[in-house]
C-alpha cells in the first residue's frame, strides 16, 4: 500500500466486548466524525460490516468516494453498533467515514406479545415468525418454488458439576482416590438432567435496513437473532450475551444452547466436523461399531464430541437438517431426538485432579465471573427440495472475519489492496489464502470446501510470456497492474518443506495383511499448474509464490531501516510506520503446579519402566 503524512495508529474493539468497554473509543467521545478501514481476509465481497460506535444522536456511514451507504444505528443502554452492507473486495482494505446525524437515529424496540406476533419478510418468498413464548417458524422457499416450513426453538439450560464426597482430599486413602472423575478443566461430569437458565420474560424485535433483531430476554441472559433477508446464503445469527455465572449455591455449572427442531428425527444420529473439514457421523451410545454402556453420570458427557466448525442433525426421510455453527471450539451433542446442543460456558468450583490443580473458575478484573459475547449460525436445509445447506459458504466467511480498524487518518490516507479491481471469485466453494513472507513472497492456499464433488480450476496464466495467478482473476495487483509470478513451489500443508522432498521423505508403513499404498499426492510443476489443477472434495494444496515486485515485502521496520534504507518523500518527511494496536500477551514461565505435575508424571514413567524392567530380568533367569 501507500501512504502519506504522520505515523499513524490503528485499534481494533475486541469481538467479545461491548462499545463501552472497548478503550479505544473513548478518544472519540468529541469527535463528529470515526475513520474504519475494514480489511476483507477472505473471498466473499459483499459484506455486513458490524463497527462499535459510541452513543450518539445517529450516525450516516459513507464511502471513501463521500457516498452515503444506507445503514443502522442500533444500541442496547450503552452499548452501540453500526451496522451496513458494501462491497469489500477479497484481500483488500476498504475506508469507511462514520459521521454524526440525526437523521439516522437509533433503532427503536418493539415488543412482541400474544396478540402480535411477529413476521418477517425474507428473500425468495421465504418468511420467519416468532410468537411471544419464542417459537420460531422459518418458512424457505427452493429454486423450484417448493417451500419447507420448520419450527425450532432456542433453549438455554445448564447442568450442574458432579463432586465426589465419597473422599476426604486430606485422608490417607485419598491418592488411591484422587482420580474422582469430578467436573473440572479436563472432565465434564454431571450427576443429573439439564436446569433451565433463566426464563423468558420477553421478546423484542427491531427492522433495520440491514438486519434485523429478534431479541429474546432470559434473567441475566441475552439472546439476539439477527436475520439478513437473505437467509439462503448467510442463515441466521444468534448473539448470546452472558452475564457471570453465579455461583452463590456453591454449585459448578455448564451452560448450554439447545436447539429444539419439531419433526427433525435424527434417531440418535448425529455429525460433527473432524477439525473443520469432513463431517464424521456419531451415533448416541455407541463408539464406532461397539455399544457403549455408560453409568448414569457419564450418560451425558460420554456423548459429547468436540465441534470445531459444525453439529448437525438430519431426518434421514424427509432431508431436513439442522446445523449449528459456533465461532470458537465448544463441546456438543444430540442427546434426543431432534435436538442438537453446544457448551458454550463452565464455571466450576473443584480441581478434577488431572494437573492443572485448580478450579475452572475465571474471573473478570472486577473479580466476578467472566462475560461472553457468543455468535452461532443456526442452518435449516432440504437437499430433496433444492436448498443446499450453506454450511460450507458460512464456516468460509466464520474463518475469515471482517478486521475492523479505527484510527484518525488525514484525508491524503491511501491503503491499496492487493487485489486487482476488476478480480471475481471463480467458485464459491474454493477457499483461499494468502500469507506475505519477506523478500517479495507468498504463501498460497487453496481449498476445495465441496464435500462430494472435485473443484478443477485454472491456476496460472499465461500472457506474453509472463506467468499470473488465475485462480482468482488477476489475483494480485499493485497500483492496478497485475504481477508477475517469478517461481511457485508446492508446498506440504505447513509449508515448512517442498511437497517432493516430504513424499519422497515421508514415513511409510508396512504390515503383514497390508500392503502398503501412498495415497500421497505428488507435487505438480509450474508447468503442469497451466493446465487445470483438480482438487480433491476438501482438499487443500499449499504453494510458495515468489513474485517480480518487492512492495509486499514485509521485514521488520526496525530491520528493514538497517538493510533497506528508506529514501525520503518529496516533503523531506520520513515514510511513516503503520502501528496496529493489538493486547499482546507475553510469555509466561510455567507455574509451579505444572511443573510439579509433570514431575510426578515422569516419575510413574520411570518407576513403571524400573519394574517392568526387574520382572523381565526375573523371567530370564527363572
Amino acid at each position: 500500500g501507500t501512504w502519506e503524512g504522520p505515523a499513524l495508529t490503528f485499534f481494533e474493539c475486541p469481538v467479545n466486548e461491548s462499545s463501552v468497554a472497548c478503550s479505544g473509543l473513548k478518544a472519540y467521545a468529541a469527535e463528529e466524525n470515526i475513520e474504519i478501514s475494514v480489511f476483507n481476509p477472505g473471498m466473499h465481497s459483499d459484506q455486513i460490516v458490524r463497527a462499535k460506535v459510541p452513543k450518539r444522536a445517529g450516525f450516516a456511514v459513507f464511502d471513501a468516494a463521500g457516498k452515503e451507504i444506507p445503514s443502522d444505528y442500533f444500541c442496547e443502554g450503552e452499548d452501540c453498533e453500526v451496522i451496513f452492507e458494501s462491497d469489500i473486495p477479497a484481500l483488500s482494505i476498504s475506508k469507511f467515514t462514520l459521521k454524526s446525524s440525526a437523521t439516522n437515529a437509533p433503532l427503536t424496540l418493539s415488543r412482541v406479545d400474544k396478540l402480535s406476533n411477529l413476521t418477517l419478510s425474507l428473500k425468495a418468498n421465504s418468511s420467519l415468525k416468532v410468537d411471544a413464548e419464542g417459537k420460531f417458524h422459518l418458512t424457505l422457499c427452493g429454486a423450484d418454488l417448493h417451500c419447507i416450513q420448520q419450527q425450532f426453538v432456542v433453549e438455554y439450560h445448564y447442568y450442574k458439576s458432579r463432586v465426589n464426597t465419597s473422599y476426604n482430599k486430606g485422608s490417607s486413602d485419598w491418592k488411591s482416590a484422587r482420580y474422582s472423575n469430578d467436573d473440572g478443566a479436563y472432565l465434564f461430569r454431571t450427576d443429573e438432567a439439564e436446569h433451565p437458565y433463566g426464563q423468558l420474560s420477553s421478546i423484542e424485535y427491531v427492522r433495520g435496513k440491514v438486519l434485523s433483531f429478534i431479541i429474546m430476554r432470559l434473567g441475566t441472559l441475552t439472546a439476539r437473532l439477527l436475520v439478513s433477508p437473505n437467509v439462503h446464503e448467510h442463515g441466521l445469527q444468534l448473539e448470546t450475551l452472558t452475564e457471570p455465572v453465579d455461583m452463590t449455591d456453591g454449585k459448578g455449572k455448564n451452560v448450554i444452547l439447545r436447539l429444539v427442531a419439531t419433526g427433525v428425527h435424527n434417531a440418535g444420529v448425529f455429525y460433527t466436523d473432524r477439525n473443520g473439514l469432513a463431517m464424521q457421523r456419531r451415533v448416541f451410545g455407541k463408539r464406532y461399531t461397539i455399544e457403549q454402556t455408560f453409568e448414569p453420570w457419564i450418560n451425558i458427557s460420554g456423548n459429547y464430541y468436540p465441534v470445531t466448525s459444525a453439529i448437525y442433525i438430519e431426518n434421514p426421510v424427509t432431508t431436513t437438517r439442522l446445523t449449528l455453527m459456533p465461532d470458537r471450539a465448544e463441546g456438543g451433542s444430540s442427546l434426543r431426538n431432534g435436538e442438537v446442543e453446544l457448551m458454550i460456558h463452565r464455571r466450576l468450583v473443584v480441581d478434577d485432579e488431572r494437573g492443572v490443580e485448580e478450579a475452572l473458575n475465571e474471573v473478570g478484573p472486577d473479580g466476578q465471573g467472566i462475560r461472553l459475547r457468543l455468535r452461532h449460525h443456526i442452518l435449516i436445509s432440504n437437499e430433496a427440495h433444492d436448498l443446499q445447506s450453506p454450511q460450507r459458504h458460512v464456516q468460509n466467511r466464520i474463518d475469515n472475519p471482517l478486521v475492523i480498524l479505527y484510527s484518525k487518518t488525514p484525508p491524503t490516507f491511501t491503503l491499496d489492496g492487493i487485489i486487482c479491481a476488476n478480480a471475481t471469485v471463480s467458485q464459491h466453494n474454493l477457499k483461499q489464502t494468502l500469507i506475505p513472507l519477506p523478500n517479495a513472497a507468498f504463501i498460497y492456499r487453496i481449498q476445495n470446501m465441496d464435500e462430494a464433488e472435485d473443484a478443477e480450476v485454472d491456476f496460472l496464466k499465461v500472457q506474453q510470456g509472463k506467468k499470473y495467478l488465475a485462480t482468482v482473476n488477476d489475483l494480485l495487483c499493485l497500483k492496478g497492474k497485475a504481477i508477475e509470478i517469478q517461481s511457485i513451489v508446492e508446498q506440504s500443508l505447513s509449508a515448512n518443506q517442498d511437497k517432493a522432498t516430504m513424499v519422497t521423505q515421508k514415513m511409510k508403513w508396512f504390515r503383514d495383511d497390508l500392503v502398503s499404498t501412498d495415497s500421497v499426492k505428488q507435487s505438480v510443476s509450474a508447468e503442469e499448474l497451466l493446465k487445470t489443477l483438480v482438487l480433491d472434495p476438501l482438499e487443500i494444496r499449499t504453494f510458495h509464490i515468489t513474485v517480480g515486485t518487492t512492495q509486499f515485502d514485509v521485514i521488520p521496520e526496525a530491520k528493514k531501516q538497517e538493510e533497506h534504507p528508506q529514501p525520503a518523500n518529496q516533503n523531506n518527511t520520513p515514510t511513516p510506520q503503520i502501528v496496529v494496536e493489538h493486547p499482546i500477551t507475553p510469555l509466561r514461565p510455567p507455574h509451579p503446579t505444572h511443573i510439579r505435575a509433570f514431575q510426578q508424571t515422569f516419575q510413574r514413567i520411570l518407576t513403571s519402566s524400573l519394574l517392568l524392567i526387574v520382572g523381565l530380568i526375573g523371567i530370564m533367569i527363572a
